[in-house]
């Protein structure tokens, strides 16, 4: 823990703050708070980290079992960016996300968003990692030979891609990235991964979950890049569902969730990598990024640009 309150305190320096973050409890916003408690549709939104149709087929085993399970329909909403997913659940058009850490934040404070669940891989893990990728035959030996150079950030609130890679850059350099090199935010991870492999870019930051997927597949071979940096493991992306929601609907959805991988057995989730179980978490499992967000007083309008 202490390792990830480093990670975390390095990587938010030098970038500018968010005002009035909530609290635990979910915060204080006004949006959600009234929303339909019991949906007659559960409408669930994937924070689109990496490309959207890979998320939605990789999700869909998931859809149709909470959709056997809670005895429901269950839609699984597409969405545009990570500032798209927070204005839809604050609009009351979804009721369950899968966030980043950061992006959860945000949420907590601009939809009522209450995190409850994280998934856990086969070997127990339910963190992360940013990976500072740079293209194979790339000279360089350091982020500091990426100065004045153009790199690659998924979002600015992104974890992974966006606030860890910044804080990389900071701590080699003492340097904030936008002034250290050229940033160039090119929407999800895949995308991060393809710049990096054409050398459009110096470099790239995505995520482990994101370079072992594509390697798999076949989409990117080893060679066509190489790891500049790896952060320290990132608290992991959570579930969170609307506060809103009626209490007994919200039990039901746990329950179904976490019954998942023993029904469908082990599967994987683009942008959230392989699923052997989940385990519950609460609002107070992020008070480490939240703490650290608001004492730095991120200004919302940096992270959903």
């Amino acid at each position: 823990m202490r390792r990830i309150l480093s990670l975390v305190t390095l990587a938010l320096v030098g970038i500018v703050s968010l005002s009035g973050c909530s609290s635990g409890s979910g915060g204080n916003a006004k949006s959600g708070e009234t929303a339909n408690a019991k949906p007659a549709t559960l409408r669930i939104a994937l924070v689109p980290s990496d490309d959207t149709e890979q998320m939605m087929a990789g999700f869909e085993p998931l859809r149709a079992y909470l959709e056997k399970t809670l005895g429901m329909p269950v839609e699984v909403r597409k969405v545009t960016n990570y500032g798209a997913v927070i204005e839809a659940m604050r609009k009351d058009r979804v009721d369950v996300a899968w966030y980043g850490p950061t992006a959860y934040v945000l949420a907590e404070k601009e939809a009522n968003a209450e995190a409850f669940m994280v998934s856990v891989d086969k070997k127990g893990i339910t963190t992360y990692q940013s990976y500072l990728l740079v293209p194979g035959s790339s000279p360089a030996k350091s982020i500091k030979d990426l100065a004045g150079k153009e790199v690659a950030l998924v979002e600015a609130a992104s974890t992974s891609g966006g606030l860890i890679p910044s804080y990389m850059i900071l701590k080699e350099t003492g340097e904030q990235a936008t002034k250290f090199c050229h940033i160039n935010y090119v929407g999800n991870h895949d995308a991060v991964v393809n710049v990096v492999k054409n050398g459009s870019v110096a470099a790239g930051a995505t995520n482990n979950l994101t370079v072992d997927r594509m390697v798999e597949q076949g989409k990117v071979k080893t060679s066509d890049f190489r790891i500049l940096q790896k952060s320290d493991p990132i608290p992991g992306s959570p579930l969170a569902w609307r506060k809103s929601l009626d209490p007994s609907l919200k039990e039901k959805i746990a329950s179904a969730i976490m019954s998942s991988p023993k029904a469908l057995g082990t599967y994987s989730i683009a942008g959230f990598g392989e699923i052997a179980s989940f385990q519950r978490t609460t609002p107070a499992s992020y008070q480490i990024i939240r703490d650290l967000v608001e004492k730095l007083a991120l200004k919302r309008e940096d992270l959903l640009k």
